[in-house]
């Protein structure tokens, strides 16, 4: 092995490396105050070079250490630097090697960079991660989880350089690879700037249920047909007619299907549940005619709310889609746009919600990107429109229970549907549809009702 070589090198021979870690040599401003310390003192830390002794290159030098050194240098005009020139970095391996440990354990580079030169070290003939592990000084665990995050798609990159994400929730991108959707899912989350500490965990974990929901599913249905056991749908489950069995003694499947237990697939994860039939409901009384035709009457009402938010629906879209007529915004238009778009979209029903209306599309997962590209078209009213849509209208607006809910002791003595139908009034113009009158005067009379039938209990009483 020849020795190495102390000399001053001209800077216009120094040929940066190829497979360089570093991708940032730092800010002009830093990279300005290296110039003027060269230019006034030279370089107090050597250049490391290696000859190169073939091709259009031949006669310059390699960059093993001081691709920084040489940018500041070319910046301040100076002409030459002192180096080591060594020949013993004869391989990329040996290049890669060198430059990684002057990087990581004297300056420094981001997570992503030094994945990337880590990957690129392993593929390298004769490489495997307890020779790579050796020669930086790295466990083999950790050379294993940067191998894992040079594959991952470039938002992990940025969420880990920028402490968005740690490495280990990084990971989740690495079980997920081969999944579009959840791999779609996690993008969307980890770039929403009003995700919190727990919601990660959580998408992480809806990820792995939708994945493994259809293997779950089949076994369950293996299970169901072997036992003969019965089977609820969805609808059944949540109707109150059955209760799911959470029983201290757990039984086994065979038992429950002995015991004529019912059995439910969860359509969201597989999983197989038990219930049984509900005591209440088997203790239910029959209704009275009275009481039919009041349930009848939440089932018109039911049907006529549903109208009624089709057609509001409707009228909304076409209000969000009108492009105003084309007129060029001011420039105080164009800020107010750009302050109510950046902080609209909170959370995934928002990103469902807003994607039903502007884009047509049902799910929230695909379409992260393209859906805050819409909502950043929309003029200052139709963002207005669309922050009261997404913030102030209630859920369930078709159900009647919703038509009669009281006010909340801490939002004073409006109700959620009377502040919604006042404000959809302000900014809209659109007043109570046909049914959604029909609902409030329905429970406006039972509660006029109720109120009258108190205050002649209470005279009997007296």
């Amino acid at each position: 092995m020849s020795p190495n070589i102390l000399q001053m090198v001209p800077v216009k021979d120094m040929i940066p490396h190829p497979n360089n870690p570093r991708d940032d040599l730092g800010s002009p401003q830093e990279l300005a105050e290296l110039a003027n310390d060269l230019a006034a003192n030279g370089n107090t830390i050597r250049v490391r070079l290696h000859p190169i002794t073939a091709g259009p290159n031949a006669g310059k030098y390699l960059i093993i250490e001081g691709h920084r050194r040489r940018e500041a240098a070319k910046l301040g005009n100076v002409a030459e630097l002192e180096a080591w020139i060594d020949p013993s970095c004869d391989t990329k391996a040996k290049q890669i090697e060198a430059m990684l440990r002057e990087n990581t354990h004297r300056v420094g580079i981001t997570a992503s960079n030094e994945a990337k030169a880590i990957q690129t070290l392993l593929d390298c003939d004769g490489m495997n991660v307890r020779k790579v592990a050796k020669a930086i000084h790295r466990s083999e665990s950790f050379i294993r989880q940067r191998s894992r995050l040079a594959h991952m798609p470039a938002v992990a990159h940025a969420l880990v350089d920028g402490g968005g994400l740690t490495l280990e929730q990084s990971e989740a991108f690495d079980e997920f690879k081969n999944d579009a959707d959840a791999t779609q899912a996690l993008t969307l989350l980890a770039t929403n700037p009003h995700r919190n500490k727990w919601d990660w965990d959580r998408e992480v974990m809806r990820c792995r249920a939708r994945r493994d929901a259809p293997a779950k599913a089949a076994e369950a249905a293996k299970l169901i047909e072997a036992t003969g056991a019965q089977v609820i749908t969805d609808g059944q489950a949540d109707s109150g007619h059955y209760d799911r069995d959470y029983s201290a003694d757990k039984l086994t499947d065979e038992e429950h299907a002995e015991k004529g237990h019912y059995a439910h697939v969860s359509a969201h994860d597989g999983e197989l549940r038990w219930y049984k039939r509900s005591e209440t409901a088997q203790a239910r009384k029959s209704l009275t005619e009275e009481e039919r035709a009041a349930k009848l009457r939440l089932r018109e009402i039911t049907a006529g709310l549903e109208q009624d938010l089709a057609l509001w629906d409707e009228h909304l879209r076409a209000s969000l889609t009108d492009a105003g007529g084309g007129s060029p915004l001011r420039a105080d238009e164009q800020l107010l746009q750009f302050g109510m778009a950046a902080g609209l979209l909170e959370h995934s029903g928002h990103y469902e919600r807003a994607g039903q209306l502007l884009l047509n599309k049902n799910s929230h997962i695909a379409y992260g990107q393209e859906l805050r590209e819409a909502v950043a078209k929309l003029r200052p009213l139709q963002l207005v429109m669309l922050r009261v849509e997404l913030k102030l209208k209630p859920d369930n607006l078709h159900k009647p229970a919703t038509w009669d809910r009281k006010p909340s002791p801490w939002k004073g003595e409006e109700t959620e549907i009377n502040r919604w139908i006042r404000v959809r009034e302000e900014v809209f113009g659109y007043g109570p549809a046909v049914f959604e009158r029909e609902a409030i005067e329905h429970f406006k009379a039972e509660a006029a009702a109720k109120t009258a039938g108190k205050d002649k209990q209470g005279a009997n009483d007296e």
